[in-house]
């Protein structure tokens, strides 16, 4: 008989490169995608741009914007050279206010309804006196409406939690006072008890003499 032969298994050289951590084409939990054959890509970031912005240029900013208030005070204010720049929508109703390519402010002119009085209609109320009053400005460099809110969140949570404790003393103070009402009228009873008993004693040793 022949004797069979091992066949030797091929030696299967492995793929060159590091595996990945993480999912392959995913974000990980620190914002880094992975790719496949890679352990993960260059560092990436995304911050607000106008963090980017040099403290120099943030207090010209806000020394100029105190006085602009309205779309056509921000549109009289760029000349070409100080770098501001007006972007105006298509319905003309919302202004962008621009600071060497950064997002500075926002103008914004609210919708306005037109009233005609009839003979025996009443003067409404709320009539608007100024027309800039129409136009609301928002603030693109400054904190964001969660940061704003949450020290209104950080308040109400700290009052909540005052209130409960407030509320926690009072209740025991109820049921205290009830405890020494309670008390004080037995002791009541009980000396009034003793006050008769003590008479009728009296009045039966003076009937006895």
């Amino acid at each position: 008989m022949r004797k069979k032969q091992k066949v030797k298994n091929r030696f299967l050289k492995p793929k060159t490169g590091l595996k990945p951590k993480g999912p392959v084409k995913q974000i990980g939990h620190a914002g880094i995608r992975f790719h496949q054959g890679f352990v993960r890509d260059r560092l990436r970031h995304t911050v607000l741009t106008c963090k980017q912005i040099s403290k120099v240029d943030l207090d010209m900013i806000a020394a100029t914007l105190k006085v602009i208030n309205t779309g056509p005070d921000a549109q009289t204010l760029p000349d070409g050279i100080n770098r501001w720049e007006c972007v105006v929508s298509h319905d003309k109703r919302s202004l962008t206010l621009k600071y060497k390519g950064f997002e500075v402010a926002l103008f914004y002119h609210r919708q306005l309804t037109e009233i005609h009085l009839q003979p025996g209609d009443r003067f409404p109320e709320g009539t608007m006196q100024d027309p800039t009053e129409a136009w609301v400005k928002f603030d693109l460099i400054g904190r964001s409406a969660k940061q704003k809110n949450i020290v209104l969140v950080n308040v109400h949570q700290r009052l909540e939690e005052e209130n409960k404790v407030l509320t926690w003393r009072v209740d025991n103070l109820r049921e205290s006072r009830d405890k020494l009402e309670k008390q004080y009228n037995e002791l009541l009873e009980w000396k009034q008890d003793h006050e008769s008993n003590y008479n009728c004693n009296r009045k039966k040793k003076r009937r006895k003499r």
